[in-house]
């Protein structure tokens, strides 16, 4: 019967090893403690420091600070499960073209044999183990050549990840079936040169929008990952960040400018800024934008380069087209992700660009400012709940704004905002008006007629609640509006007052949705003759006891 080797070695203060029976008459080295001073590790007979068929990682360990750990060619190190190796001091992984370094699960017998001895009950999986966690770039920033990197990702992690600061180098590798290959997190600006990174769980790389990787032939396999695109990590943004189109080999078509998946939400606070180049493609996953006071957003593609942002599910837009690698099984549709949001204080501008399914949410748009004057300009806003919304006294230059297949109004605001719009178009939203958002107002606010999107004195809709003017702020609405009211709550409160005086021939109408005779077109919500307007659609104008007396008046 043949006998397995049996290796035992301590090495005070370098790193714990135990003894171990190993499979096939392997000489395998178990690693269960921090490395503390500079060594190597290598298979047999390649003159490594330490020698072993196979290194075998029990527990999370490090590579202490100002140490460097050198892998030779050929070196097998596998990992227990969620283990990590965390490299405060320097790791140099530098294989051969044809004597690869393989870093990979316990699990995994294709590389050095059976060495946890237990048959075929256990097949490496992705996330089996943790990863390589590169921290620092002393004595020297640590590099993989020609290593092979399997099935890694415990804790939703990458295989390689790198902190912010950190560069470093990854070259000719391939890193597969992990849940993502490559991590760049803060301002880390890895180099990575001619590398392979397959079956994904999640994205083949993760990036911070504040990380800075210099790519070169990198490749990423079709179809097979879960995502075929860059994801981007979200979070909070408070320094200056660019994001500019990325390229990857894709399967086998080269593209220049890969989709880019937003995994969390990113909130921009003051003094960050992020500037969204021109054709970038983003694709959240139920996830927004937004931009705090202070804090600045400026997505300006060009004329034959707009920067889309859609959603996961739409195979129209973006390299490649099925995102998510389902075919036709999903269709793109409103709500699919949240929106753009730029609070009071906030900066930024839009300019050629597409925005489409976003927010279902009937208080939200695909772009919400409160109390800004945002410009957005040659830009389609589609199949949302409402294109832009417009809260307090923001006056927003819309300019060649194309708004399309909301489920709502294709534009909402407060009743004391003033947007100026120039070249807007509607088409085939739900309800044809401009949205009167139904809250508290504190200050005097015009109901004017308006012209938009070819409709003369178009409709205003009251929306979401009843209206109400604080003591002593007045709403006055000029001859010639019609204020048509949502359904079931809707209407005016008057604690301050009301100036509503039509003449003759322009009356002023407050009506029902309902009601098709009235406004501009008079088939606000587009539901033909179906309805009838009737009693008790909407609620009552309601004069308070601390109205003004002056302040209120109707005629006409």
């Amino acid at each position: 019967m043949r006998r397995r080797a049996l290796w035992c070695l301590t090495l005070t203060g370098l790193l714990g090893l135990v003894a171990w029976v190993a499979p096939a008459s392997a000489l395998v080295v178990q690693i269960t403690s921090s490395v503390a001073a500079n060594t190597s590790w290598g298979p047999s007979g390649s003159g490594a420091a330490i020698q072993g068929d196979v290194f075998w990682v029990r527990n999370t360990i490090s590579v202490n600070g100002g140490v460097t750990l050198t892998l030779y060619p050929g070196t097998v190190v596998k990992f227990d499960p969620c283990v990590v190796l965390y490299v405060s001091g320097s790791l140099q992984a530098n294989g051969q073209g044809g004597n690869q370094i393989q870093l990979t699960s316990i699990r995994d017998d294709t590389q050095g044999g059976d060495t946890n001895g237990d048959g075929n009950n256990t097949v490496p999986a992705p996330s089996d183990w943790g990863g390589i966690t590169i921290a620092s770039m002393t004595p020297d920033s640590s590099r993989f050549v020609f290593c092979n990197v399997g099935f890694a990702g415990c804790y939703q992690r990458g295989a390689l990840q790198f902190l912010s600061g950190i560069s470093g180098a990854v070259t000719d590798c391939t890193i597969r079936r992990s849940y993502t290959g490559l991590e760049c997190q803060g301002n880390s600006s890895p180099v990575l040169v001619g590398t392979s990174i397959q079956t994904s769980t999640l994205t083949p790389i993760i990036v911070d929008f504040t990380s800075t990787p210099a790519i070169s032939n990198l490749a990423f396999s079709g179809g097979d990952n879960g995502y075929d695109a860059f994801g981007l990590r979200g979070g909070t943004l408070n320094t200056t960040a660019t994001l500019t189109k990325r390229g990857a080999t894709v399967g086998v078509n080269p593209i220049s400018n890969v989709t880019y998946v937003l995994l969390n939400s990113l909130t921009i606070n003051s003094p960050g800024s992020l500037t969204i180049s021109p054709g970038v493609v983003i694709k959240p996953l139920g996830q927004g934008l937004y931009v705090n006071g202070g804090g600045n957003l400026t997505m300006n593609g060009t004329v034959t380069d707009t920067v889309t942002v859609t959603s996961i599910n739409d195979d129209n837009f973006g390299q490649p087209r099925d995102t998510n690698n389902n075919g036709s099984i999903t269709h793109p549709g409103p709500g699919d992700w949240d929106r753009i949001v730029f609070a009071q204080g906030a900066t930024g501008s839009l300019q050629y660009c597409r925005l489409k399914f976003g927010t279902n949410y009937g208080n939200y748009g695909l772009v919400d400012m409160t109390n800004q004057s945002i410009g957005i300009s040659n830009t389609l806003l589609s199949d949302a709940a409402h294109g832009v919304v417009v809260h307090g006294t923001g006056s927003p230059p819309l300019n060649t704004v194309a708004i399309n297949n909301m489920t709502s109004t294709p534009i909402l605001m407060s009743v004391s905002a003033t947007p100026i719009f120039t070249g807007i178009t509607f088409q085939t939203n739900k309800i044809t008006a401009l949205g009167i958002i139904g809250e508290q107002i504190g200050v005097n606010s015009h109901l004017t007629q308006r012209t938009i999107a070819g409709f003369a004195d178009i409709t205003y809709y009251l929306m979401n609640g009843m209206l109400e003017m604080l003591n002593p702020a007045v709403l006055t609405i000029d001859p010639g509006v019609v204020l048509k009211f949502q359904l079931d709550g809707s209407g005016l409160i008057i604690d301050g007052g009301l100036i509503a005086n039509g003449n003759v021939s322009n009356p002023i109408v407050f009506t029902s949705e309902r009601d098709d005779l009235w406004g501009n077109p008079g088939d606000t919500n587009g539901d033909g003759s179906s309805t009838a307007p009737a009693t008790a659609d909407w609620v009552y104008i309601h004069f308070t006891s601390t109205a003004v007396n002056a302040q209120c008046q109707m005629s006409y």
